[in-house]
């Protein structure tokens, strides 16, 4: 199984590179739309974002390994986790995690999978913003988390202002991720 997980804070980006690049490659990745145990906020939809269960239903479908990338306590109570069911064998899985449901899949990952990291950093939110909701210090522990990782994935880092530079430009997005090895 090959996989690539985006990583970076909320807001900067990640679903929205997920679906660019299963929209231009849809032979090649594959997106992967969570499951969380969380209301659904009223600008999002079913099936989007995420896919809307109950607690119950989340801890069922963990408790039987039907999930990967699960999250329990980084954001409590809400819960996020990917379903197995919805893998690809022929193409590159974009899972948008957070460092906890990385760890988590990471840990489930079998010998012969690829795992590719992108990290997104040094995110462009106004500065009142990023203080209160603690930005710095969660990019901060993904960075050395992840450092500690690379022996074990492919990763690739990438700033917030290169990422908006190349998202909306589809050959310089293609080319940064065939650069990559992705």
């Amino acid at each position: 199984m090959r996989y690539l997980f985006i990583i970076g804070c909320s807001g900067c980006g990640k679903t929205t590179l997920a679906e660019k690049l299963e929209s231009l490659r849809p032979r090649k990745f594959n997106r992967l739309v969570q499951y969380t145990a969380r209301p659904m906020r009223h600008t999002e939809s079913e099936g989007i974002e995420y896919n809307f269960i109950t607690q119950d239903k989340f801890n069922e479908l963990d408790a039987t390994g039907k999930l990967t990338a699960v999250v329990k306590e980084e954001f409590a109570p809400a819960y996020y986790g990917t379903p197995i069911d919805n893998l690809k064998l022929t193409k590159i899985n974009i899972v948008v995690v957070s460092i906890e449901g990385l760890l988590d899949a990471l840990n489930k990952l079998e010998e012969k999978d690829t795992a590719h990291v992108l990290f997104i950093y040094d995110v462009a939110i106004p500065e009142g913003k990023r203080e209160a909701r603690c930005f710095f210090q969660e990019e901060k522990y993904s960075s050395i988390v992840l450092n500690k990782l690379a022996k074990r994935v492919n990763l690739i880092k990438i700033t917030h202002a290169q990422l908006k530079e190349i998202r909306n430009e589809d050959a310089g997005l293609l080319k940064f991720i065939k650069e990559n090895n992705v």
